[in-house]
């Protein structure tokens, strides 16, 4: 029956509907097109039918398509017929035509299903994309044959095609039009049987494709075969050189130090090279299909679960990895992972590379152990030079108090010292006196001359005793710093003609020889230096050569020479005399070592003169040594810079005395 449904004044028929297999839906035409009545067949079976929930059409058209529908729809005027998608209902078309019912804001919708309709246009529209694709690829010919073997369609792309320049062919029997190619003519009979062809010839320098595939077809003509001859040559090339590419690809992924494998989006393994797989201990094909956890340790595996979760999101990772090889020993590794991504973003897979770094991080696992140790080392050794450095401030500080107790004891001595030689000079120079004048009365008055040779022998042990005093004065002088030098200038020979005529009477008393030598040009010059400390030295050697020598020589040599731009002057004292042990050398220079070597037994003395001299050559700023052979004689030489030096003669050797 028809009914009035809220005074749209629109009539629906809900059988008529209902056989026709259309439905009617009545809406407002207002924005969402609200439902107003609903009649004849359902539309979205077995989905929910628009009867049990009317709300609005809008709700049932697939999102993409409903703004355009609606606009069309509420558009001023006769309102047009629309194709539409269901909501819900994949593949599901249906086209909606609309009536506008007089003075009224309703709309009369007519809804038909189109599904089949659609899809009926979408294969043929396939079929034209087939064809032009085909065309895409050069072909020379197009054809079409019907089950008597006629050509009922044909199109040719090229002027020079296999079968020449042909008249009209359509009409013609294929095995008429192609009779020079007989192996074209039995592929179209075995497609006529049901077989899909597709050969490939070489004709000259081209290759040519030859395609056959049967269509039923419902348009009462029966079946029929699709041919096509298609110009492949530029694809075969591209074919052969995609298969070099291929071959140079899968030899250099082979053969690369590295392991390389492919992984799915949920990690298995699509490819692998042949490097990883040895690295692992397996075949490349043994990993296929596999997840990549199941060459890892639990801890391994979770660290990777987190790195793969990371790929999904897009991003590229690189860190050491741990796998477990099918030994079961471990494989240490770099690995490089890019995630692999579709069009739309979806994560595919991941592209890994696998450089082994076993051996290094068994190198940093044992230079961390030998770190450790040396730093255990360290420490004890810091802890055992702590402990020796707290005993050497203990050591140093005893010392320092000992050395300065020495030093204050030295001082106290030389101070005694120095004091005692004065109060023991006085009255020797007294003695000395009154000998001198108790021998000039006797021999004045001719009386006692028997006490003459007691007289003289007090006056030489008073003599000696004085010469003692006053090395022990010189010496606590020298330890007490109170010896200032007084430098002047003059001339070397002087100095050696002063030292000459002193000398020369001591040497006499031991039947020595004693000679000066030195060029006439460093005896002319000029020098600078403290001259009555430089005479005390030389004539504290010559008083040493001369006691230690009996008929032999005593030869002093003097020069100047320079050394890095200053003058030195070099002067040595040889003697034949007894010499001295090697041993004995070493302590020669040492305050009292005439005592402790024996030697003033002898020769009497209290072997200070030598320790004067060095105390006096250091002053100066030089050195003193000694070179001695038993039996053959001593050289002792010391050297001091100058301040200046004035030359005033030249040319040869001088002997300042004989």
């Amino acid at each position: 029956m028809d009914q009035p449904h809220g005074g749209t004044g629109v009539l629906i028929d809900d059988s008529l509907a209902r056989k026709s297999g259309l439905s009617v839906v009545v809406v407002r035409r207002a924005p969402g097109l609200p439902i107003l009545r609903l009649a004849g067949a359902p539309l979205v079976e077995p989905h929910e039918d628009l009867t049990l929930r009317p709300r609005s059409l809008a709700e049932y058209v697939f999102a993409g398509d409903r703004e355009d529908a609606e606009a069309r729809l509420l558009a001023p005027g006769e309102p047009p017929s629309v194709d539409v998608r269901l909501a819900g209902a994949p593949g599901r078309w249906i086209r909606v035509h609309a009536t506008l019912g007089p003075g009224t804001d309703a709309l009369s919708l007519l809804v038909q299903d189109v599904t089949a309709e659609r899809a009926a246009a979408l294969r043929v529209e396939m079929g034209r994309a087939w064809t032009r694709a085909i065309a895409g690829h050069a072909p020379l010919i197009l054809c079409g044959i019907d089950a008597e073997g006629v050509l009922t369609h044909f199109e040719r792309y090229a002027v020079d095609g296999p079968c020449g320049e042909l008249p009209e062919v359509v009409g013609r029997p294929v095995a008429e039009v192609f009779d020079g190619l007989p192996e074209h003519i039995a592929a179209f009979s075995r497609a006529l049987a049901g077989e899909r062809i597709s050969r490939r010839v070489q004709q000259g320098r081209d290759i040519l494709e030859f395609q056959c595939e049967v269509l039923e077809l419902e348009d009462g003509r029966g079946t029929r075969v699709l041919g096509a001859i298609i110009n492949v040559t530029r694809q075969a090339e591209l074919d052969q050189a995609l298969a070099e590419n291929r071959n140079q690809l899968e030899m250099v992924v082979h053969t690369v130090a590295d392991g390389i494998l492919l992984n799915d989006a949920a990690g298995r393994i699509k490819f692998v090279n042949a490097r990883l797989a040895g690295l692992l201990g397996v075949r490349p094909e043994d990993m296929l299909g596999r997840h990549i956890f199941d060459f890892m340790d639990e801890e391994s595996a979770a660290e990777a679960r987190e790195n793969l979760k990371r790929r999904r999101a897009g991003r590229f990772d690189r860190f050491d990895h741990r796998w477990r090889r099918s030994d079961g020993s471990v494989l240490w590794s770099v690995v490089a992972a890019k995630p692999m991504l579709g069009a739309d973003g979806t994560h595919l897979g991941s592209l890994v590379t696998v450089t082994d770094i076993t051996e290094r991080k068994i190198a940093e696992d044992a230079l961390k152990q030998a770190r450790d140790e040396l730093e255990r080392r360290v420490q004890e050794r810091t802890a055992a030079l702590e402990a020796a450095n707290k005993r050497l401030r203990a050591e140093v500080k005893t010392r320092t108090r000992a050395t300065e107790e020495a030093l204050r004891a030295s001082r106290v001595k030389s101070a005694f010292l120095a004091s005692m030689s004065h109060e023991l000079r006085t009255p020797l120079n007294a003695i000395i006196g009154y000998n001198e004048i108790i021998v000039e009365d006797i021999v004045d008055s001719g009386r006692g001359g028997e006490y003459l040779s007691d007289l003289e022998r007090v006056r030489d042990s008073s003599h000696h005793l004085l010469s003692l005093i006053d090395d022990i004065l010189d010496l606590a002088k020298i330890e007490a710093a109170k010896v200032e030098l007084e430098f002047s200038a003059f001339r070397l020979g002087d100095l050696l003609r002063d030292v000459d005529a002193t000398i020369v009477p001591l040497a006499l008393k031991g039947n020595n020889v004693a000679r000066v030598e030195c060029t006439a040009e460093d005896a002319a010059a000029t020098i600078t230096t403290d001259r009555t400390k430089l005479k005390q030295i030389l004539l504290n050697l010559l008083s040493n050569a001369c006691k230690f020598t009996n008929d032999g020589e005593i030869v002093v040599r003097a020069a100047i020479a320079p050394r890095s731009g200053v003058d030195w002057l070099e002067i040595a004292v040889k003697d034949t005399g007894a010499g001295i042990a090697p041993a004995d050398q070493e302590r020669i220079f040492e305050a009292f070592a005439q005592s402790d070597l024996g030697r003033e037994v002898k020769f009497g003395g209290t072997g200070l003169g030598l320790t004067i001299c060095k105390r006096l050559c250091e002053m100066l700023g030089g050195d003193i040594w000694v070179m001695s052979v038993v039996g053959e004689g001593t050289t002792f030489a010391f050297a001091i810079p100058l301040r200046r030096r004035v030359a005033a003669a030249t040319g040869g050797r001088v002997a300042v005395a004989d």
